[in-house]
């Protein structure tokens, strides 16, 4: 099975305002009860992270491990659209490879993992705005350094760009309400089918 990247633009803001300590404390407790009650609470505002389809009535069908972490990832799919993604797909390991050649880590294309939470038992990884930001400097930099980089380090720049690009257009309607956006949720998954 080969892997895949995914990557959205994720409201790390309300995150932190809404789930993150809900889902800290679900994880540490092993305990599914508060995140069951935030999903009843905004069935509506939540997607099948896998499919991007509505909830419906029996949404807890569809988890398949009756765990904290498979709770969270479907309460996530609140802050970002899983219909909507950004990542790098199969070329995630080739880019990892070309960062590390370089003496970059992963964290630059991925972010950091939240502790404890790994729903596909792949990678789940986060990044805000302001490592949005410094990861495209760090980028900026090996591309100042390595010009011929470009042309392979292109999907992630993009990516990292479209984060940075929602970032600012949030904090430009944080004013009103809003919180801040960026890439926010990095995701490894393994595709269907095998390898070639």
């Amino acid at each position: 099975m080969s892997m895949s990247h995914k990557a959205f633009v994720f409201d790390v803001a309300a995150f932190e305002r809404e789930l993150r300590a809900i889902l800290a404390q679900a994880i540490a407790a092993r305990d599914v009860t508060p995140l069951r009650a935030f999903i009843e609470a905004n069935r509506a505002a939540l997607s099948s992270p896998d499919a991007g389809t509505e909830l419906d009535d029996d949404w807890e069908a569809q988890i398949e491990f009756p765990d904290a972490e498979q709770y969270g990832d479907l309460a996530l799919t609140k802050y970002y659209d899983p219909n909507a993604d950004i990542g790098l797909g199969g070329d995630w390991h080739a880019t990892s490879e070309l960062l590390g050649a370089h003496g970059l880590g992963d964290a630059l294309m991925l972010g950091t993992p939240l502790p404890g939470f790994d729903p596909g038992k792949q990678g789940s990884y986060f990044q805000s705005p302001t490592q949005v930001r410094a990861n495209l400097r760090a980028l900026g930099e090996l591309l100042g350094r390595e010009p011929a980089l470009a042309s392979n380090l292109a999907p992630l720049r993009a990516m990292l760009d479209e984060g940075r690009d929602a970032s600012t257009s949030s904090r430009r309607r944080s004013a009103r309400g809003t919180g801040a956006s960026g890439p926010g949720l990095s995701r490894l998954r393994s595709n269907s089918q095998a390898s070639p």
